[in-house]
């Protein structure tokens, strides 16, 4: 089974969402962020699947389907945390 959580512990989910807010914030249009954080989380896991050496097609498939699943689990928890007004910059850190 391929390990969801990759870079040294820092979770997938996270990195996603990371990345995802920080192309928005250079251009990238708001409606295509969760086609954006799916791909990049399938990229993401098929990458880290070839470089450890799973190069079956059962692997890949596995990959793919793994990084599709944390991709919308990303776009889930931005949104949650987005819509719940979890977020706002301008609150103090105390406050968040």
């Amino acid at each position: 089974m391929t390990d969801t959580e990759v870079f040294g512990g820092v979770s997938a989910v996270g990195f996603i969402v990371a990345v995802t807010a920080a192309t928005t914030q250079f251009g990238l249009p708001r409606r295509y962020a969760p086609v954006y954080a799916v791909a990049c989380g399938i990229v993401l896991l098929v990458s880290y699947g070839l470089a450890g050496g799973k190069t079956a097609m059962p692997d890949v498939v596995e990959a793919v389907v793994l990084g599709a699943w944390l991709g919308l689990t990303a776009v889930g928890s931005h949104s949650l945390v987005m819509r719940s007004g979890g977020w706002r910059p301008d609150a103090p850190v105390d406050a968040v």
